[in-house]
């Protein structure tokens, strides 16, 4: 099946200035990235903070142009669409961002808020039918009854009822993808899993792709459960695969030691877990990223190659990975080893 979505060797980098009379720092935010995703697919990108996801969730959409590299949609670079085919795409490729409040106009109202993209894209034909249209989609969205919805403000709503209002306008003009930028994050914990269940029944019953963008692995697995996770670190891709083998054979030491702070709530079992001892707990200034592969500065099992050659993605049981001793991974426990030396 051809993708919908292709990143190829896409890099994008920022100029930080000092001052007025500073030499300007580039920082990179992504670094060499390929990612792909396919219809209906749901991929799951997880990584500490700083590490890019949000800058990637950007240039998926449109909204950040890369450094080098080329974005395809059904394709077709983005940037060389023509400007009908780029409406299209900006239809189909939708951001959910993750905070709900900045991502609602205040002074509008829930009805004010959707039904302007239902009248642009032709989806209805006057204020009626689009006002009618916009409370089957925020009952779609477990917003019921949706008419009592209509007349509020976001500063009415409470946190998950803004993200739904949020998603009820993704999904209002039928996008083929939606990049959800940490949507759980700002939720209270007993509305999560209704969130994720929602997102998880517009993926199944609309085909709708979902890229879920978290530092949450718990969350991850459960949105991803059929689909794919891409480990980020540093701006880079370190391992990316069917997310139950990545969760349950990890091969790059970066995954494994996500893993090992994962805390478990049988205490039978936390007592027993043994805790990856890195190198260092900060992450390299991405203004002077260090040589080779980034994590060697912290992974406790380096050698003089991690600190001089960027390893490559390359196919490992299944999985890609890009680690100079992922072999190793698959022979013995890292945890145990991180625990001995």
């Amino acid at each position: 099946m051809n993708n919908l979505v292709e990143l190829e060797n896409v890099s994008v980098s920022f100029v930080k200035k000092k001052g007025l009379f500073g030499k300007p720092d580039r920082v990179a935010a992504l670094s060499e990235v390929n990612f792909r995703l396919a219809p209906s697919e749901v991929v799951a990108l997880v990584g500490e903070s700083g590490c890019g996801k949000t800058t990637l969730a950007r240039v998926v959409t449109g909204l950040q142009k890369p450094t080098s590299g080329m974005v395809r949609y059904k394709g077709k670079d983005i940037w060389r669409l023509s400007k009908k085919e780029f409406l299209e795409y900006r239809r189909d490729v939708q951001l959910m961002m993750q905070d709900s409040y900045a991502a609602l106009n205040p002074m509008r109202s829930v009805e004010q808020s959707l039904i302007p993209p239902l009248l642009r894209h032709n989806i209805a034909k006057n204020h009626r039918s689009a006002r009618e249209k916009v409370v089957e989609l925020l009952e779609s969205v477990g917003l019921t009854p949706g008419e009592q919805f209509l007349g509020k403000y976001p500063h009415q709503l409470s946190g998950g009822q803004r993200q739904r209002v949020c998603l009820a306008r993704a999904i209002s003009i039928d996008p083929k993808v939606i990049v959800a930028d940490e949507p759980v994050s700002a939720v209270d914990v007993s509305l999560r899993l209704s969130i994720l269940n929602l997102m998880s029944r517009l993926n199944k019953e609309r085909g709708i792709a979902f890229i879920y963008i978290t530092h949450d692995l718990s969350t991850a697995r459960y949105i991803a459960n059929h689909g794919r996770m891409v480990v980020m670190y540093l701006g880079r891709v370190v391992q990316t695969g069917n997310v139950h083998d990545l969760l349950a054979n990890p091969t790059h030491p970066y995954l494994r030691a996500l893993l090992s702070a994962v805390p478990v709530p049988d205490p039978e079992i936390s007592r027993k877990k043994r805790m990856v001892q890195l190198r260092s707990m900060d992450m390299p200034n991405p203004t002077n990223p260090p040589s080779g592969c980034s994590f060697h500065p912290r992974c406790p099992i380096a050698i003089d190659k991690c600190a001089q050659v960027v390893p490559e993605l390359r196919v490992l049981n299944g999985s890609e990975v890009a680690c100079h001793l992922a072999e190793e991974g698959t022979k013995w426990s890292l945890v145990d080893h991180y625990q001995q030396s």
